[in-house]
């Protein structure tokens, strides 16, 4: 995947993330991620609902691992907490964390 895409994708996902804030400033969403059939849409959930607790252990609920990546690259960007990056697997995806979220950018 290019830098580029991946970049990209990285902007839709944090801008999606402010429209379900209102949804899950009750503090229901794990519950509410929980009921959701759809893996792919159970993993967003819980990925928009980590980002806005700031909670890393969120992340472990997502099933795909590039999706898991992503969640908790999210965490360390607002966090400015590099070492949330050394934990995760993917290593394309980990690089884009280091890169992108805490470096500020491709070198």
């Amino acid at each position: 995947m290019r830098k580029e895409t991946i970049i990209l994708i990285l902007i839709i996902i944090i801008g999606c993330g402010f429209f379900v804030y209102v949804y899950f400033s009750r503090d229901s969403g794990l519950d509410t991620c929980k009921e959701i059939p759809d893996s792919t849409d159970k993993d967003w959930c819980y990925f928009n609902y980590a980002s806005i607790r700031g909670e890393v252990s969120i992340c472990d609920n997502v099933q795909e691992a590039d999706t898991r990546g992503r969640c908790l690259g999210n965490i360390a960007n607002k966090s400015n907490n590099s070492s949330i990056c050394d934990i995760i697997v993917d290593p394309l995806v980990k690089n884009a964390c280091v890169d992108v979220y805490v470096n500020g950018g491709y070198r």
